[in-house]
């Protein structure tokens, strides 16, 4: 499973041991890694961000690679692409700025629910941001909301299935 995981990171992210690469992630809680249990959030140690930094740090050395997680619980990338909630800037706006070589966003749980997020809007909420990022010089990286059907009613389903 390394190799695989190796493989991913050099040959699908370009990332290198020679290059430092910032990445970012932008999402709910589920990218935040936190959960809610009996009504109290509940930090996941082992969050995505985490996990991923800690790959990198073994396969590329300490301080190779920084992995940098702005996601926000409650949030949907609606929220994100109209107001300023990362430094005073949309979340286009930040990419703009910061120029990360690769932004990693999972966003759909909370929008799924609000009536006017359509599987068509999802995906040009996407489209919008995979844009910003390319024009950024970044690669982008769509990652699944999770889980994909978990007393949901199939509405991630449709979401995901207008982005793939």
């Amino acid at each position: 499973m390394r190799t695989v995981l190796t493989a991913f990171v050099f040959i699908v992210l370009g990332l290198t041991p020679i290059r430092a690469a910032d990445i970012y992630l932008y999402g709910d809680s589920t990218q935040r890694g936190v959960s809610v249990f009996n009504n109290e959030p509940v930090q996941n140690p082992f969050a995505p961000g985490v996990l991923l930094q800690a790959f990198l740090n073994s396969e590329f050395g300490v301080g190779t690679h920084q992995v940098r997680n702005f996601a926000q619980g409650g949030l949907t990338l609606g929220n994100a692409l109209e107001q300023p909630l990362y430094d005073g800037m949309t979340i286009v706006e930040h990419i703009a700025a910061h120029r990360p070589d690769l932004v990693i966003a999972n966003f759909g749980i909370n929008g799924a629910y609000e009536p006017e997020l359509t599987p068509a809007l999802h995906r040009e909420q996407y489209a919008m941001l995979k844009a910003a990022t390319e024009q950024a010089g970044g690669v982008f990286f769509y990652q699944t909301p999770n889980p994909m059907d978990n007393g949901h009613n199939g509405i991630l389903d449709a979401m995901v299935a207008a982005v793939m």
